[in-house]
């Protein structure tokens, strides 16, 4: 059971409250966010909040002005004693239609992948185009159930794809292709959700936008991504195969899950 800040009041046993008529509660009206403590420090906080103010201003809901830094350090250092690695989430639940929010902070021990591992993804196509596909949002059943299908199938996690065909993303995380030649590519942002992988990736390597099977040709390396990965090689796409490349996943990795220094 994980220690919990809970809209200002600690909680010892995790345990969170919502009223019944609450738009949250009934509709799974929310958002959230996930990052990465790595025993030093949360990684990438400022980006995470961003995108949580960008999302939450979506919907004409204000990001409370809390002391975040030390609310997340502290959410760290109660629930990882041991020093980490761990997984923070940040959930934001709609209290009622007025604009008020019931917010918990919240952290679990996470175990990380060896360098050596690998991703197999399946393919699942979408009964329809989702009206918010930028939008990091609770409404996650069906992602889940993608993801749930998937690992049942013996694949790590599932490949959303839109209804033409084109591949968006993962249920928990992005992919990045890379052709022969070096450039990496992902699908067009405005199709997908915000990624915070993919924004450190374009920064730091460059990434252009591509759909359909100019994201995949063959020889490309392509990288499963996401704030707690970091970087894994994906060896298998539905159907396709690709080999694994740990060289530059590593340094994917390192961009998106700095380690802590020793």
């Amino acid at each position: 059971m994980s220690i919990a800040w809970c809209n200002g009041v600690w909680s010892e046993t995790g345990e969170f409250a919502l009223p019944l008529d609450s738009p949250g509660l009934r509709f799974g009206a929310g958002v959230f966010e996930t990052l990465l403590y790595n025993g030093e420090r949360v990684c990438h906080l400022p980006l995470h909040l961003r995108r949580l103010s960008s999302t939450l201003d979506g919907f004409g809901f204000p990001l409370p002005d809390h002391p975040w830094h030390s609310i997340v350090r502290e959410v760290a250092t109660r629930n990882l004693p041991g020093g980490g690695p761990g997984r923070i989430n940040v959930l934001c639940w709609f209290a009622d239609a007025e604009g008020e929010l019931a917010i918990a902070v919240t952290a679990r021990p996470t175990v990380r992948l060896g360098a050596d591992a690998t991703m197999r993804i399946s393919l699942e196509h979408a009964v329809e185009r989702s009206p918010m596909p930028t939008l990091k949002t609770m409404n996650y059943l069906p992602h889940w159930l993608a993801w749930r299908r998937a690992k049942g199938s013996g694949f790590d996690d599932a490949a959303i794809l839109d209804t033409d065909g084109s591949i968006l993303e993962c249920t928990r995380g992005a992919l990045v292709s890379m052709p022969p030649g070096g450039e990496m590519f992902s699908s067009f942002p405005e199709k997908r959700l915000s990624s915070i992988s993919l924004e450190l990736i374009a920064g730091a390597e460059g990434l252009h936008s591509a759909s359909g099977a100019k994201l995949f040709l063959p020889g490309s390396r392509v990288f499963y991504v996401n704030s707690l990965v970091g970087a894994r090689p994906v060896v298998a796409l539905g159907s396709h195969s690709f080999d694994a490349d740990f060289a530059t996943a590593s340094r994917l990795t390192a961009l998106i899950c700095p380690p802590a220094v020793e």
